[in-house]
Order: structure tokens, then C-alpha cells, then sequence
């Protein structure tokens, strides 16, 4: 009888004791057959077999405890008599259920969490030279910049290989006249090229572009483009409305980057002066108090976390002097520094 056949019997069967049983036999018989084989008689041949195979209830017992269908048996047995426990108590049984789905889904939304804090780093050129910048004023922490403040952080440090800006938020653009809400980001010129990221399509926004002359440009995000264009090669030109004002396609992000902001994936990105076009009355590039910029930094080599930090304190506040006091709260300005290789969390 082949594995498959006894497999089938003993399912048909029903139980684990005869599955073993006929288990047993079958190679007693194949051992007495190889012993009629060598010349012995039948009833020589099955002695001999009794013999080799030894205590036929001490294989019964090893087979019992090797045999893979013994847990399935067991696990059948105890699904039945939970099964028949619930159904008695209802009222328990939704509540085992909801705690069961609430545990599963807390600590999957945990570690789904850590995976993305703690473990993935940002793929981009060398994460680990990436720094974010925050403004600290004893226990309390702000993430955001003025432009001015970028420029000065642009312009003023020795220490930065580079420095980036962004604003996160939803834009409302019409595809072939359909519209459409789209999670995207106002980025500086220097956001691609500091990041060390190359285009999947077209190219990506660069200095030229974040200027009142050039930022009617836009750059869409792999999966954005996938999704809505089907991945047409011929989306680079196309032009496209963004709160009632076109913008044309220069180029496509990567596959994998969705943007600095780990848990909010970008659409579509547009130049930072392209503010100055969708929300004209904010004046969001000339207020030096008007903080709505996130800011991340590259080290040059040689400099560290430890080294950067007396130079952000000491030399920041002067250059804020022109500005006067940073009005929140009557903070006072001190910069700080921290790892930036797995993004930002976005934060309203």
C-alpha cells in the first residue's frame, strides 16, 4: 500500500489507533517477505520478522509519539470542545474573539511602528548622514522653520554638506478633468539632490526650479504615477491643474522612496516658491516668523552629532539677531540636532 493510500485510510478511518496498526503490519509484512525471499518459509520468515521488528506495543507507543498526525488529531479534538464551549456561551465567546482581534491588531500596529522608527532607514544615499533639526526651549520641542531660517541655516554653516526643507499637506488637482486629493509636499530645490535620489522618470527638482520664474513644475511619486497614469512614459509634459493652477510633469521619484516622512507617502511634490502660486495670501516665504518648514541636514565629513551641537547653540542665536526675538511663547532660540537616517514621523 503506497504512503498515499494509508494516508487516505487514515483519514477514512478516523483514528490514530488504526492508522498505527495498519502502519505496524505493513512492514511486518514487507519483513516477512524479504525473509520467504532469502529462502525461509513462511512461518519461519514471520517469526524472524516478530523478532527483528521486536515489541510491537513499544513501536506502537514511538510511532504513536512521532507519528505528524497525532498533533493534527489532537489539535481536532480541542478545536471541537472549544467550539462547543462557545457556542454554549455566546456572550464569552464574542468577547474571547474581540480580545483575541484587539491583541492581534495592537501588536501588529506596534511593531509595525518599531519596524518603521527603529529599523528601516530611509533609502536614500547614505542615511546615516542625515540629521533633523529641531528648535528647543527647555522641555518643549519644535519642529518647524521659518524660509528665512532655512536660508540662514543654508547659507550660515561651515558644518552642513547640505540642507533640505518641506512641507507636508493635501492638494487638490484635476487629472483629465476629474479631481482628485492628493497627499503631497513643497520641497526646496536642494531636497533630491542632497538626498542623493535619482529619477525612476524625467528628472526631479532642482534649484532652477524653486524660483517665481520656474515653479510650475511638479514631480509625481512612483506609485501616484503607477495608479493614475498606468505608468505612461509620456506622462513627462503633461499638464495638470493643482488648486485651479497648472503645473506640468518633469519626472517620476523611485519606487522606493515615498518621501522623508515615513508614515505619510508623497503623491506629488512641487518646488517651495510654488507657494507663493497656491496660497498667495500667506506670504509663507517672506514672514520670518511664519514657522512651516521641516528641516534635515548632511554632516560634512569629519563632523558629528557631538562636534555640530556647540556650534548650532553658539552660533545660531546670532544669526537670528536680525530677525528679533523668535515669537513663541518668548522662547529663546536653541537648535538641536538629532539622527534623521529613518525619517520623520509626520506631525500637523
Amino acid at each position: 500500500m503506497s504512503w498515499t493510500k494509508r494516508l487516505r485510510a487514515t483519514f477514512r478511518k478516523g483514528t490514530l489507533e488504526d492508522a498505527i496498526d495498519e502502519e505496524l503490519q505493513f512492514h511486518l509484512e514487507m519483513r516477512t517477505r524479504e525473509f520467504v525471499a532469502s529462502g525461509m518459509t513462511v512461518e519461519e520468515a514471520r517469526s524472524r520478522a516478530l523478532r527483528v521488528f521486536g515489541n510491537r506495543m513499544l513501536r506502537k507507543e514511538e510511532t504513536r509519539d512521532m507519528d505528524t498526525i497525532g498533533w493534527i488529531e489532537t489539535l481536532g479534538q480541542d478545536l471541537r470542545y472549544a467550539f462547543r464551549m462557545l457556542r454554549k456561551s455566546p456572550g464569552f465567546a464574542t468577547v474571547a474573539v474581540l480580545s483575541l482581534a484587539l491583541g492581534i491588531g495592537a501588536n501588529t500596529a506596534v511593531f509595525s511602528l518599531l519596524n518603521t522608527l527603529l529599523l528601516i532607514k530611509l533609502p536614500v544615499r547614505d542615511p546615516n548622514g542625515l540629521y533633523q533639526l529641531l528648535v528647543t526651549h527647555r522641555s518643549k520641542t519644535d519642529n518647524s522653520f521659518s524660509y528665512t531660517d532655512y536660508r540662514k541655516l543654508h547659507d550660515g554653516f561651515d558644518i552642513f554638506d547640505g540642507v533640505i526643507a518641506w512641507r507636508s499637506s493635501n492638494f487638490q488637482i484635476e487629472v483629465n478633468n476629474a479631481p482628485l486629493e492628493t497627499h503631497g509636499a513643497l520641497v526646496t530645490g536642494t531636497f533630491y539632490d542632497v538626498l542623493g535620489v535619482k529619477p525612476a522618470l524625467g528628472r526631479l527638482i532642482a534649484d532652477s526650479d524653486d524660483t517665481a520664474a520656474g515653479s510650475s513644475v511638479a514631480v509625481l511619486g512612483y506609485s501616484f504615477w503607477e495608479r493614475v497614469f498606468g505608468r505612461d512614459p509620456n506622462v513627462i509634459g503633461k499638464v495638470f491643474r493643482v488648486e485651479g493652477l497648472p503645473f506640468t510633469v518633469i519626472g517620476v521619484t523611485p519606487r522606493e522612496f515615498s518621501g522623508t516622512e515615513v508614515d505619510y507617502p508623497r503623491d506629488i511634490t512641487f518646488p517651495v516658491h510654488a507657494v507663493k502660486r497656491i496660497w498667495p495670501r500667506d506670504r509663507l516665504l517672506e514672514q520670518a516668523d511664519n514657522f512651516w518648514l521641516r528641516v534635515m541636514v548632511r554632516l560634512k565629513p569629519g563632523s558629528t552629532m557631538k562636534s555640530a551641537r556647540p556650534v548650532l547653540r553658539d552660533l545660531w542665536p546670532k544669526l537670528l539677531e536680525a530677525d528679533g526675538p523668535r515669537p513663541i511663547d518668548g522662547w529663546t532660540q536653541k537648535l538641536n540636532i538629532e539622527p534623521g537616517r529613518h525619517g520623520r514621523v509626520q506631525r500637523p
